[in-house]
């Protein structure tokens, strides 16, 4: 009883040492000695701002030529440089980003509702709609998807409301894929 406690069992309890459940967490801990991992995501959440603030806001119009600003180098002005027309690169590059970011959320959104909603039926259900929706996956997972959104963009026009249309009708089979194998498996 005089001993001193080395840390080790008391009345059965683990006393003084780490709880052997927290180490099933090992990725809360590594973050932040995570350099790459920080790296990405400062590189990533920068994109997202700018792509953001783009969307609404660019310090100066995209569309706007200047022919005595041709070619500038990066400066405290242009922060990018400007390009053959006088453009400034930065602002463009927002634009860019505002739009790349609105296209791929729709998307995502498009393709990932639909291609839940169709899984998660199909899956449950079965029967003649599970083969009949598996195979329409299957036969547009066999063309490049590339080449199927250039074929549906083809048929429906230009525009960035068909572009989103046919990304969305692309990518749609994936989804469905996933949720269609998890569903089955809850059934």
């Amino acid at each position: 009883m005089g001993q001193k406690d080395s840390g080790k069992w008391k009345r059965g309890i683990p006393w003084k040492r780490s709880i052997p459940w927290k180490k099933s967490i090992p990725w809360k801990r590594s973050i932040p000695y995570n350099k790459y991992f920080l790296a990405g995501l400062i590189m990533t959440g920068l994109a997202v701002a700018l792509g953001v603030v783009g969307f609404f806001w660019t310090p100066y119009s995209t569309t706007a030529m200047s022919a005595s600003e041709k070619f500038n180098p990066p400066s405290l002005l242009h922060i990018f440089g400007t390009d053959n027309f006088g453009r400034d690169i930065f602002s463009r590059v927002m634009k860019g980003l505002g739009t790349t970011i609105g296209i791929s959320s729709l998307v995502v959104l498009i393709s990932g509702s639909v291609g839940i909603l169709l899984g998660a039926l199909t899956g449950y259900f079965g029967g003649i709609a599970d083969e009949i929706v598996m195979r329409i996956t299957d036969a547009v997972n066999g063309f490049p998807s590339i080449l199927l959104t250039l074929v549906i963009i083809s048929l429906l026009g230009s525009g960035r409301q068909n572009v989103i249309i046919s990304l969305g009708i692309v990518f749609v089979p994936s989804y469905v894929r996933m949720v269609f194998v998890g569903s089955v498996r809850c059934v």
